[in-house]
């Protein structure tokens, strides 16, 4: 049996914030980007009626690929930050009243342009950002048909990542 606490009439409603010191390895990041990425163009490179295409409620399309690289992504991320909530498209997305209170998330689209993928275009993208208190303060995207990945870290810089190089770049100042 179960025990149902409530909240007794008048009493105060306390939190505790918490602040914690915790550093995430961009590189594995990128790596889980870039693994579902792989994911994706296995996926991309077999026939179409192999895609398990789907709608969802706004119509917008869904696919075999975006369940693959959002559980890969998932998966790195909660093992990286288990602390950190992770919002995606292709999860059950918590209501805004709690998710505004996060002061950390993952934000994921696992593959940014379906519908490019379902042209078989190449324009199509892998994209994790970690924000706080609502301000992006890492960005990875990957596109798999270019093999490359862009990455930044506020007040660090952005970098172009391929498999032979990286190179850092001028990103414009924004915000």
């Amino acid at each position: 049996m179960g025990s149902t606490f409530s909240k007794v009439d008048g009493q105060p409603d306390y939190t505790v914030e918490l602040q914690f010191s915790s550093s995430i390895p961009i590189q594995s990041v990128v790596a889980a980007a870039e693994a579902a990425g792989q994911s994706i163009l296995q996926i991309y490179k077999s026939e179409a009626s192999k895609w398990e295409v789907q709608l969802k409620s706004d119509s917008s399309p869904l696919t075999r690929a975006d369940f693959a690289a959002n559980q890969i992504i998932c998966d790195e991320l909660t093992r990286l930050t288990p602390h950190i909530p992770i919002v995606s498209e292709e999860n059950t997305v918590k209501p805004y009243d709690v998710r505004q209170n996060y002061q950390y998330h993952w934000l994921v689209d696992p593959l940014d342009g379906t519908k490019e993928f379902l042209k078989r275009n190449g324009e199509f993208t892998v994209n994790i950002a970690l924000v706080t208190n609502g301000v992006p303060v890492l960005g990875v995207v990957h596109v798999p048909c270019q093999a490359k990945t862009y990455w930044a870290v506020k007040g660090k810089g952005a970098w172009l990542q391929t498999s032979q190089t990286q190179t850092q770049f001028q990103a414009a100042e924004f915000g």
